[in-house]
């Protein structure tokens, strides 16, 4: 095994538990640590350094830039939160512009039927009750959903890296230029 693909996945692993924790603490709290996100993109650049060429340290750059771009855009129009923006930026700049539609597909997924069964988990605690006693006005506002997509960000950045993995095993790293 090459030192770059030691360093790969050394940087990989701690990058997984960083998503995790994030994920955990969205999911308990609907808050994205700044401290976190900050340390995802500071854990790219000696990764970057050891294991990618100039080339594709860009490609993964320019994916970061423009997912923060999109992000902050749907964040201007209240559809995505600020912290889900931030930490799916920090996501795409590991993931790379080869590895973006994997990324955006499985979070997509995961955060649609996140969404469908918090709807139906509310819906049905609350309507009964609220139906029951007439209040059709506080109904319609108790099933506003809210969504800890963090969650499903961090289940497509776990995708990503069984398949960076996967392939870091069939060809290892050779460090810069390789």
């Amino acid at each position: 095994m090459t030192f770059p693909s030691l360093f790969f996945y050394l940087c990989i692993a701690q990058f997984v538990g960083l998503c995790l924790f994030a994920a955990a603490n969205d999911a308990r709290f609907f808050k994205l640590p700044n401290k976190i996100i900050a340390l995802i993109f500071a854990l790219f650049v000696p990764m970057a350094l050891v294991c990618l060429s100039w080339d594709q340290a860009m490609y993964h750059i320019v994916a970061s830039v423009a997912v923060l771009v999109v992000g902050f855009i749907l964040f201007a129009f209240n559809i995505f939160g600020a912290g889900d923006a931030k930490f799916l930026a920090g996501v795409s700049l590991w993931a790379g512009i080869e590895m973006l539609p994997v990324l955006l597909l499985t979070m997509g997924m995961v955060g649609g039927f996140m969404g469908l069964i918090q709807m139906m988990r509310r819906r049905y605690d609350v309507s009964f009750v609220l139906g029951y006693l007439h209040l059709k006005k506080i109904e319609e506002v108790t099933l506003n959903v809210k969504v800890p997509y963090g969650v499903a960000i961090s289940a497509g950045a776990l995708v990503v890296s069984i398949i960076q993995i996967v392939n870091v095993a069939q060809k290892p790293l050779s460090g810069i230029g390789g």
